[in-house]
């Protein structure tokens, strides 16, 4: 179901000063539109403060990912020299209207690198070489697309500052943690 085998050392980049993977069809395009309507489909238990950004467990796509957790963990230590012991993952909807800012994670000190498993193809993930976010690179965002990348005080991204759609934007959260 999932594409480990492109994980490796070999795939790192550079954009800006964030070294990342991304990875094409890291999950097989096929199971994901066939999970990806089940979950639309079904009653879905929406958590938030606000309805612009919701966080939503319960997705089948998630399920499978969990069940792996050993296996993704273990892959990303041996990438990004990490000692992570567990990931954390969730569903994120980002309405239409809604714009995540310029930030960085760097304030989860026990998260060294993130993951964004995009399940449809709304947009990606903006990375910005200065907080004015003036130069900017979308990286992912296509359906089934798997972006892993280095947190760090200088990890600078957001997303929906460019718009190509009115839709919903769904993808999976991933926090590997030390």
């Amino acid at each position: 179901m999932f594409n480990w085998s492109k994980i490796t050392k070999e795939n790192i980049q550079q954009c800006f000063s964030t070294k990342y993977i991304l990875i094409d069809n890291f999950i097989d395009q096929t199971q994901l539109e066939s999970l990806h309507n089940i979950f639309l489909e079904s009653d879905k238990d929406l958590c938030s403060d606000n309805n612009e950004l919701l966080t939503i467990d319960g997705h089948p796509i998630l399920d499978e990912i969990r069940k792996q957790e050993k296996r993704f963990v273990n892959l990303i230590n041996d990438v990004w020299n990490e000692k992570c012991k567990r990931m954390k993952t969730i569903v994120n909807l980002m309405t239409s209207n809604h714009v995540l800012p310029i930030h960085e994670d760097s304030f989860w000190t026990n998260v060294p690198v993130r993951g964004i498993l995009y399940l449809n193809g709304i947009y990606g993930t903006h990375f910005h070489r200065t907080v004015n976010g003036r130069e900017i690179v979308e990286l992912g965002g296509k359906p089934g697309q798997l972006l892993l990348f280095k947190i760090h005080n200088d990890s600078l991204h957001s997303a929906g500052l460019i718009k190509k759609s009115n839709d919903d934007r769904y993808v999976i959260s991933i926090q590997f943690e030390s």
